[in-house]
């Protein structure tokens, strides 16, 4: 019986196991919420999987121009990189990667319509109120066929219509020299189905609600995939 004590982040041959489903029950895993090497977190590690999975399929048969993360790790930045001639990356508060751009997700006003080919967002709409608003503002900045894709964490998530709500509020800690004064960060929760009905809405009606079982830690993530018609 064959040990794993790394993940997919630090290891491409088990992350292609996991993909390919040939790490099955006779493998022996050492879960960890963060990987024992590399740290990695399971969101981290479930974005690998969904973006090999799912968006690498949508993405290879069309001439990938621009792509742009929202407040991402190096992981993710350099990961989607490698697909796209140009890599944005934009963040309202904190320095993601060198040239960040400043930008609210709610209007990303600094940029074109019909620009990006992709846009990815992990742990941001958890802390914004204005669901409908991002939406809205992903899809103009969207080319034809352009996908979004973004994570809010399980806690987060209701299994029903409910509309997104302030849940508490959030100390930022890593970067909160960048924060105005005295500023409150809105965790929020918000219904599974209604995310789905908001994004069709705008036109976005391509939509996977994607659960993904982080198999090095056992901890569910949830992926929201969407495509402008």
């Amino acid at each position: 019986m064959s040990e794993i004590f790394f993940c997919n982040i630090c290891n491409d041959s088990i992350h292609y196991k996991w993909l390919d489903g040939s790490l099955n029950e006779n493998t022996s895993i050492k879960k960890s919420i963060n990987c024992q090497k590399c740290n990695s977190r399971p969101r981290t590690k479930t974005f690998r999987y969904v973006y090999d999975k799912y968006i690498k399929e949508l993405i290879k048969s069309n001439n990938q121009d621009n792509a742009m993360v929202i407040s991402g790790v190096k992981f993710t930045r350099e990961y989607i990189k490698r697909d796209f001639s140009s890599l944005t990356s934009s963040s309202l508060y904190g320095n993601y990667g060198e040239n960040t751009i400043k930008s609210d997700l709610r209007n990303l006003k600094e940029f074109n319509s019909n620009l990006f080919n992709y846009v990815d967002a992990t742990l941001v709409l958890d802390y914004i109120l204005e669901h409908v608003e991002v939406f809205e503002s992903v899809y103009r900045v969207l080319k034809k066929n352009g996908i979004f894709l973004f994570h809010i964490a399980e806690a987060r998530l209701l299994n029903d219509n409910t509309p997104t709500y302030i849940n508490n509020y959030k100390k930022e800690i890593i970067f909160k020299s960048q924060y105005p004064e005295e500023f409150k960060m809105p965790s929020v929760r918000v219904g599974r189905k209604y995310l789905v009905k908001k994004l069709c809405e705008v036109g976005m009606c391509n939509i996977k609600d994607i659960k993904v079982k982080d198999i090095f830690s056992d901890t569910t993530c949830s992926w929201f995939l969407s495509v402008k018609e």
